[in-house]
């Protein structure tokens, strides 16, 4: 089987761990395709080759909070998961840096507290490139990508993940557009107020449905992100928010770490129907490296998961979907 990406087309393409801004290197003749050769056992004899021709990107890195304290270096340190020394030896050109935060109650106080969550998330952002200017530079553009990336440097792209810091109005996106975010995620685990979440927070309250889809300011949002050339990532949206949002957007959309329902349950991944939209809206989707939405429970791990429940009095799938982040760390 060959399979040839065009490097004209796409941005982005590939997984959340490894994806490919789909155009050769600059060392190479842009206009020709990346071509794949598999075997008939599915294995890629020249993957070398491949990864060092390619772009390779990870769409999505989330820096927990306490990494974003002004007195530690993610960015240096051996005991994180993602750092320069670590993208540079393993041929890794570049990330998404995320302005993640999590969903809390759709109140002026909440919103107050996500807004000052990302501006720390961005802020931490910013001393990579400021602390390590030599080895990794913002690229608002492809054009810029495939600069940086000739100069021997890692790429850094922002994305922004929950647009719930915006507040009640979309003001704000202009602004983090011109902060270098050049894609946004709707939702994250729980509804707010520009759409449904694949994730209701039954713990905070949430039924399943809040607003069948996108709320009227989630459509204002789908607008204002075309507007401002940031990408609309539906990962984390409830099926019906992610259809809705395909429909509405006027360019192609991304999920940013999902998985395929097809091939593992689970409420975060997409269905036939969603990747056929998005497909043919001209959208990608970048698979998620994270075991629990890449393959299905053993049925030996769905007995453990049972037993465990009942242990923990969660019996109950109500009582078992609004259990607290601690509680979730041991499923």
């Amino acid at each position: 089987m060959i399979m040839r990406i065009s490097p004209a087309k796409w941005l982005i393409m590939g997984t959340a761990t490894l994806a490919l801004i789909a155009c050769s290197k600059a060392k190479t003749d842009e206009k020709a395709p990346i071509t794949i050769q598999v075997d008939t056992k599915g294995q890629v004899p020249d993957i070398a080759k491949i990864h060092d021709r390619a772009l390779i990107i990870d769409t999505h890195i989330d820096l927990e909070l306490p990494l974003i304290a002004e007195d530690f270096d993610p960015w240096s340190s051996g005991k994180t998961v993602v750092n320069l020394d670590k993208m540079e030896k393993g041929g890794m050109d570049g990330a998404f840096l995320i302005v993640y935060t999590p969903q809390g109650p759709l109140t002026d106080a909440g919103i107050a507290e996500a807004r000052a969550i990302a501006e720390k998330r961005y802020k931490a952002i910013n001393r990579l490139v400021e602390k390590y200017p030599k080895r990794i530079e913002r690229a608002l553009s492809p054009e810029d990508a495939r600069r940086i990336e000739k100069a021997g440097k890692r790429v850094e792209f922002i994305g922004m993940e929950n647009a719930y810091p915006l507040g009640n109005s979309v003001e704000d996106v202009p602004m983090w557009a011109k902060r270098g975010v050049r894609y946004m995620g709707i939702t994250h685990m729980g509804h707010n107020q520009f759409g449904d979440s694949s994730n209701p927070s039954y713990a905070r309250g949430d039924k399943k449905e809040k607003w069948g889809g996108l709320s009227p300011l989630g459509k204002e949002l789908i607008k204002a992100l075309n507007d401002n050339g940031i990408i609309v990532d539906v990962s984390h949206a409830a099926k019906s928010t992610m259809m809705q949002a395909v429909a509405l957007s006027k360019v192609p959309v991304i999920a940013s770490h999902s998985g395929i329902m097809g091939v593992a349950e689970n409420v975060r991944n997409l269905d036939d129907e969603q990747l056929k939209a998005l497909a043919a809206k001209g959208g990608v989707v970048q698979i998620v490296a994270y075991g629990g939405y890449l393959k299905n429970k053993t049925p030996e791990q769905k007995a453990f998961e049972m037993k465990v429940r009942k242990e923990m009095g969660l019996e109950d799938d109500m009582a078992f979907l609004s259990m607290d982040e601690k509680t979730e760390r041991i499923f």
